[in-house]
């Protein structure tokens, strides 16, 4: 058996450089998604529910026209660990409303999502791993040109904001952590990872192949 003990300060090394070299990032636009297309129109009919229903500015000086979000790391993500709560990411995404295409125009809102998310970490090949088990999702103003982001425009805009964001943090754990391996041999079902106060502790039985 090798035992491995991997400090919190590990794993938030890791995010810090993903943050610093804009790793995390996601766009959501007519093109990558389109089944939010008709959500991210200026403009739209009496009954339909599209961004430029909540910013009449929006719509008024970019009519029929679409709305480009863009999702990056606002602050450095922070991994916490304790026997109590488990190990959680706490992250926190900007997005960013352009119009489209987004390369091409300045931003015209931004609004922050914060995520607290409970994370089960694994071993697999080698390789600790983190899985999403659940999050807690809010989102706020950052500031905006086009008028107040306004809580109903949250609320009607909650499942693009969730979806993406869960997506964030999955990109985030997705990284993984290589432990000390050798020639012709792999873990073993048997191996396990405890979870102490700000480090983890990996037990790992060997198999030869």
């Amino acid at each position: 058996m090798l035992t491995s003990w991997l400090s919190v300060a590990v794993p938030n090394c890791l995010v810090e450089s993903a943050h610093r070299n804009q790793l995390v990032k996601l766009l959501v636009s007519k093109t990558t998604v389109p089944v939010a297309a008709p959500y991210l129109k200026t403009s739209c009919g009496f009954l339909g529910i599209c961004i430029g229903k909540f910013f009449p500015k929006l719509k008024s000086e970019y009519p029929n026209a679409y709305v480009d979000l863009f999702f990056h790391t606002h602050d450095v993500p922070l991994f916490t660990m304790s026997q109590t709560d488990g190990v959680v990411l706490n992250m926190s995404l900007a997005v960013d409303f352009f119009i489209n295409p987004y390369l091409k125009t300045k931003e015209a809102t931004r609004i922050v999502v914060d995520t607290t998310s409970e994370v089960e970490p694994y071993l697999s090949q080698s390789i600790i791993h983190g899985r999403l088990l659940n999050s807690t999702i809010s989102a706020r103003e950052d500031f905006s040109y086009i008028g107040n982001v306004s809580e109903t425009f949250l609320h009607t805009f909650s499942s693009i904001l969730s979806m993406t964001a869960r997506e964030a943090v999955k990109t985030v754990l997705k990284v993984g952590i290589p432990i000390p391996s050798y020639d012709n041999v792999t873990l073993a079902d048997s191996s396990q990872i405890e979870i102490f106060d700000q480090y983890l502790r990996a037990n790992i039985d060997f198999e030869y192949i």
